[in-house]
């Protein structure tokens, strides 16, 4: 599959959720992310510092949404 031409939404921000978006990244796609509870998953992936690794763009969109 080709995910640098794909949006996808990741439904959920636990452990599968952050390890899918991630991967999703990593290959070039597109990545909406939601979570409908402010847990400590989100709040740590909130507070990864970001820096320009497609793993680490997670948590600066986290931060602007």
């Amino acid at each position: 599959m080709y995910f640098e031409r794909q949006t996808f939404l990741v439904a959920g921000l636990s452990r599968s959720g952050t390890a899918a978006a991630e991967y999703l990244l990593l290959n070039g796609a597109k990545v909406y992310v939601f979570d409908d509870v402010e847990d400590a998953n989100v709040a740590e992936a909130r507070a990864a510092p970001s820096s320009d690794s497609p793993t680490m763009r997670l948590p600066a969109f986290l931060n602007a949404t």
